[in-house]
């Protein structure tokens, strides 16, 4: 038998699979109907902006109206009060004058005396 020599390969050459390539990318332009969606949400996030500003606009200006109504209590008690004073102290007034404590001790059956006598005092 003779042997048959098997046919010599050739070294294959080594060759790399083609890397792929990124996708092309570009500028989406969004649709009609997201562009109208998104500007009826910034339209309603604006509106409901200005709706929670008008409410503390409210709030606070009905905060100084209950504020100023209680200064305006507190100004008139005080005015009150005044008044009062200034009607007790006239009062104070009328009744330590003179003639009017004169009065008064005649009504309670006080009389003048006939003579004055002086006391002296006893001394060291």
């Amino acid at each position: 038998m003779t042997a048959a020599v098997a046919p010599r390969r050739q070294p294959q050459k080594h060759v790399e699979a083609p890397t792929p390539r990124p996708p092309r990318l570009r500028v989406v332009e969004p649709s009609p109907e997201r562009r109208r969606r998104r500007l009826r949400r910034l339209y309603f996030s604006f509106f409901g902006f200005i709706l929670a500003v008008f409410f503390l606009v409210a709030f606070a200006h009905a905060s100084l109206v209950e504020t100023q109504r209680e200064l305006d209590q507190i100004h008139s008690e005080i005015d009150r009060l005044e008044d009062e004073a200034a009607k007790l102290e006239r009062q104070i007034d009328v009744e330590s004058a003179p003639a009017a404590i004169v009065g008064q001790a005649e009504e309670l059956g006080y009389v003048h005396p006939t003579s004055v006598i002086h006391l002296q005092s006893v001394g060291t």
